[in-house]
């Protein structure tokens, strides 16, 4: 090949424009107001869905745990679970422990998902509606939710975060580290009470990973 053919080669490839490739993981600037808006709808339902999901996943812990100490304590000896009857206590309680863990695992992992969404919420809002960072409108128009405005107004209201800095800090840490020492409670007890048989070692084996799980998702959450 020719000197002059290696410098139109060149030439020509200099001419060639490359399509940018672009992060597939990096959002595109949302510029139409309407779209904006759309969007904050979406986030708030999103919200208003976690939040539902943790309340009634709240009951049922509690109610899981009250059963549990009740059948423990021998008050209750059956369960109906759809069309079953459960009468042996050590399915029960292992069942239980099962059930307990996996909802709070749920919840830790929709508490997080709500986390980042309302980040994202409070800077969209305050893009399209001009507002501060603290800010009454804000607060107003911020899916509800008990702890998250707790939290909100211990770091944010000067007149109240003297008050309730520790009794903040001690409830915010007995509602997410609680359920933790139960999950423990629960695996002793399967070793404890149970002769090594296939349900009882299915159910503390599934209790311990999905307790692991979920302090390793916290964990890398905070």
């Amino acid at each position: 090949m020719t000197e002059a053919e290696n410098d139109y080669l060149k030439e020509v490839a200099s001419e060639i424009k490359m399509p940018v490739i672009t992060d597939p993981k990096e959002d595109k600037e949302i510029d139409s107001e309407s779209s904006k808006q759309n969007y904050l709808n979406l986030l708030t339902e999103n919200i208003r869905s976690n939040n539902r999901a943790i309340q009634r996943n709240s009951l049922v812990l509690v109610s899981s745990l009250a059963i549990y100490t009740l059948v423990l304590l021998g008050y209750i000896n059956e369960v109906n679970v759809l069309s079953f009857q459960l009468t042996d206590k050590n399915i029960l309680l292992n069942g239980i422990a099962v059930l307990f863990s996996y909802l709070y695992m749920a919840n830790i992992i929709r508490w997080y998902n709500n986390i980042d969404l309302r980040i994202k919420f409070d800077e969209l809002a305050k893009d399209l509606y001009k507002i501060g960072s603290i800010s009454d409108t804000l607060n107003a128009i911020r899916p509800f939710s008990i702890l998250f405005h707790g939290l909100d107004y211990q770091t944010e209201k000067k007149d109240l975060k003297r008050w309730m800095k520790w009794p903040g800090t001690i409830l915010q840490s007995f509602v997410i580290l609680g359920p933790i020492i139960f999950d423990v409670y629960f695996i002793v007890n399967i070793v404890r009470l149970n002769t090594f048989n296939f349900i009882a070692c299915l159910c503390g084996l599934l209790t311990f990973l999905i307790t692991v799980n979920t302090i390793i998702y916290a964990a890398k959450s905070r």
